[in-house]
């Protein structure tokens, strides 16, 4: 591959496309903020930016519109980078294309129809992918065998107090307190939204762990099998949301993952090893003596996963 080739190839990757408008003038510090922030996105938006498949269909799209230079590629990269990073939503995603890329009029709309093909890729290719690192198991049995992961889990940073007692905000503990709360065998939506925004723990939580914590209750009331992660050896709470909030699941439990992508490729390698450092560090946890001795394995029996079961 030659080196013009090369540029091109990685321009048109969301990852590893340059911060600069220029492919060549990429500061250290730039290429390092970006990577601090693409580690904070959920796992399933960074398997699918780092993907071959987005890659191509970028390709695609710029070569339709006239579009595939270096520089012009990294542009449109980058627009798939910063929504995702939450800054292109509604009307400034039109915006912010007609000023990176000076397309107006009919061309404009056109390729932003087309742009929302690229997310919606993104998103189903991640979400694929993000599958294969995922075991359904049950968050009673969970509770009942003790498991150590409802115990070392937290939702929130602070303690939350227990019969006037403070303890961890774990899952363990969260469950503990709902139930005291609403009493056990009373659990219901009117009752599960009144614990989420009135008790006196759950109210102290910001928007993001409230949200964790909803959908944790949801699951469960309706004794549904949570996602456990085997890489991070935690229950997935950004995929929970994500699939509770998705009204189109038709594919993305179904459809094999996009050919040429996998996630501990050679090219995909940088991504991989950060996230699996990541998920080192997770795996250290303070403890306090006198605790109940938690059981250091799961029963991960694996199971077909079915998205639609979870809408």
């Amino acid at each position: 591959m030659s080196a013009n080739s090369n540029i091109i190839q990685k321009q048109a990757n969301p990852f590893y496309a340059s911060v600069a408008d220029s492919p060549h003038g990429e500061k250290e510090e730039q290429r390092k903020e970006w990577e601090e922030k693409y580690l904070k996105l959920p796992r399933y938006a960074r398997y699918g930016l780092i993907s071959k498949a987005a890659e191509e269909e970028i390709l695609r799209l710029a070569s339709q519109f006239g579009l595939k230079d270096a520089i012009n590629l990294g542009r449109v990269s980058r627009l798939v980078r910063q929504y995702f990073l939450g800054g292109l939503k509604g009307q400034r995603l039109e915006s912010a294309v007609k000023k990176e890329l000076n397309l107006s009029g009919e061309k404009l709309r056109n390729f932003a129809d087309n742009f929302k093909n690229v997310l919606r890729l993104v998103q189903e290719t991640g979400k694929k992918q993000a599958l294969k690192d995922l075991r359904q198991v049950s968050l009673r049995e969970m509770i009942q065998n003790e498991e150590r992961i409802v115990y070392e889990q937290t939702i929130g940073n602070g303690d939350i107090n227990i019969e006037e007692e403070k303890a961890e905000p774990s899952i363990a503990n969260w469950i503990k307190d709902y139930k005291l709360q609403v009493g056990a065998g009373n659990e219901n939506v009117l009752k599960r939204s009144d614990y989420l925004y009135n008790s006196p723990n759950a109210k102290r939580l910001n928007k993001r762990d409230r949200n964790k914590l909803s959908v944790l209750l949801d699951y469960y009331d309706n004794k549904k099998k949570v996602f456990y992660n085997t890489l991070y050896e935690e229950i997935d709470f950004d995929f929970m949301l994500e699939i509770s909030n998705d009204s189109d699941q038709s594919s993305s439990g179904s459809e094999k993952v996009a050919e040429g992508y996998d996630i501990k490729s050679v090219q995909n390698k940088p991504f991989f090893d950060a996230d699996k450092a990541s998920s080192e560090e997770r795996k250290i946890k303070k403890t306090e003596s006198g605790k109940i001795e938690k059981k250091e394995k799961m029963n991960t029996e694996k199971n077909t996963l079915n998205l639609n079961d979870y809408t």
